[in-house]
């Protein structure tokens, strides 16, 4: 996010994960004390949001299940907020990380992809349920 590690006491190395796309992100859990004005490389982040995690538990939320190139099926989870989509690795890791330390334990509403490339789903346009 460009900011110095001098402003994050970083607490511990949460679970990393594959993404569908063949990278592998190793997040922290850190306790950030700037000013959250953020100077992103725009290659690497399209925007940030500070999300209050209870919101979460009000979004709509969602799930898909696809396979890809013949590899094993994989279920995507998506956050319909009022600042964008939540969806794919963040979304994974977020839900993760909630189910663990937090009790979350929402079922996603499954439903057929309705976009033909990532992010495969958009609430906004007319959707199936998935039984």
């Amino acid at each position: 996010m460009g900011e110095s590690s001098s402003f994050l006491e970083v607490l511990g190395e949460y679970n990393g994960i594959f993404t569908f796309t063949g990278f592998h992100i190793s997040p922290f859990i850190a306790r950030y004390k700037g000013s959250f004005l953020f100077n992103t490389n725009p290659e690497e982040v399209e925007r940030f949001i500070l999300l209050d995690l209870n919101l979460l538990e009000s979004s709509p939320f969602y799930s898909i299940r696809i396979r890809r190139s013949g590899a094993n099926e994989i279920e995507i989870y998506y956050f319909d907020l009022k600042e964008g989509l939540l969806w794919g690795a963040t979304g994974r890791i977020i839900v993760n990380f909630l189910g663990e330390h937090a009790h979350f334990n929402r079922e996603p509403i499954f439903v057929e992809p309705n976009l033909s490339s990532p992010p495969f789903f958009d609430p906004s346009r007319k959707f199936s349920r998935k039984n």
